[in-house]
C-alpha cells in the first residue's frame, strides 16, 4: 500500500489574539474529521514570524483504501479549512465568518529560491461531511508517495500553493539515510548535487528534523558509553553520509 503522506503547513492569519490557536480542520482523522477539538493540525507562532502561523513538525496523513474494495490505495483527497480557536470565552472562527486583513502578496518558506512541484490544488464545495458554516473548503488531491507543503492565507483560500516532492520507495516517518531520499528518480533526487537548490527547502522541512533527532541519539550514546575514537563517526556516517559530512555533531 502507499505510504503515509507527510504535511508541512503553513498559514497567515493577523486575526488571532494573545493565547489563541489556529488549527487545520478538514475530512481526514489527522484533522479531526470537521471536529477542531480532534484535529492533530495545530499550527503555532512567536513574535518573531507573526502573522505566520506553521506546524512544528511534518503531519502524518495515512492514505484510505480504495471504495472498489481491491485492497489497494486510491488518490488522496482531503477537503480542508482554517479555524481559529478563541481562549477566552471559548468559541470558534472558521474561514468564511469574519473578514481578514491578510498580506496580498503570499508568504513564501525561508528558501525561495527552491523550485516547487506544483501539487494540485482546487476550491471545491463540500459533500454533506463539513458543517454547514464551512461553505466551501480548501481541497487538495494527491496522488503517489510524496511530501506536501502547504503556504495558505486565512480568510484567502484563492491563494493556496501547495507544492509536492515524490519520495524514494524505501521513504518511511523518521527514517534517515537512503530512506529520507526525495525524489523517485535515479538522478533526479535529493542526493545529487545538481539538484540542490531544487531540494532544498523540503531537506529543511523533512529531512533536516530526522538527522537531528538522531544526532542527539548518537550524542547521548557516545556520552555514557567509552568507544575507539571516532567509532561513533563511522556509526554516523553509516547511517546517514550526510551527517558526517556536515561536521556540526560534537561527540
Amino acid at each position: 500500500g502507499a505510504m503515509p503522506v507527510e504535511l508541512a503547513a503553513q498559514c497567515a492569519c493577523p486575526s488571532t489574539r494573545p493565547g489563541d490557536d489556529l488549527v487545520i480542520v478538514g475530512n481526514h482523522p489527522a484533522l479531526g474529521s470537521w471536529d477542531p477539538g480532534r484535529s492533530r493540525a495545530v499550527l503555532s507562532t512567536d513574535g518573531d514570524c507573526f502573522p505566520v502561523w506553521r506546524l512544528l513538525a511534518p503531519l502524518l496523513l495515512e492514505p484510505g483504501p480504495c471504495a472498489d474494495g481491491s485492497g489497494g490505495t486510491c488518490e488522496l483527497t482531503i477537503e480542508y479549512k482554517y479555524v481559529i480557536r478563541r481562549s477566552e470565552h471559548p468559541s470558534e472562527i472558521w474561514e468564511g465568518q469574519v473578514g481578514c486583513e491578510a498580506c496580498q502578496d503570499g508568504v513564501e518558506w525561508q528558501d525561495s529560491g527552491a523550485e516547487f512541484e506544483p501539487a494540485p490544488c482546487a476550491l471545491g464545495f463540500g459533500a454533506g461531511a463539513a458543517p454547514a458554516r464551512a461553505a466551501s473548503n480548501r481541497v487538495l488531491r494527491i496522488a503517489g508517495d510524496c511530501v506536501l507543503a502547504l503556504s495558505d492565507h486565512f480568510e484567502l483560500p484563492s491563494a493556496c500553493a501547495p507544492s509536492v516532492w515524490p519520495v524514494c520507495p524505501d521513504w518511511a516517518p523518521g527514517r534517515v539515510g537512503g530512506g529520507s531520499t526525495l525524489g523517485s528518480g535515479r538522478i533526479r533526487n535529493s542526493r545529487n548535487p545538481a539538484f540542490e537548490l531544487h531540494y532544498r527547502a523540503p531537506i529543511r522541512l523533512f529531512v533536516t528534523p530526522r538527522r537531528d533527532g538522531l544526532e542527539e541519539v548518537v550524542a547521548a550514546l557516545c556520552r555514557q558509553r567509552y568507544q575507539p575514537p571516532g567509532l561513533w563517526g563511522h556509526i554516523l556516517s553509516f547511517a546517514d553520509p550526510a551527517l558526517a559530512a556536515a561536521g556540526h555533531l560534537h561527540l
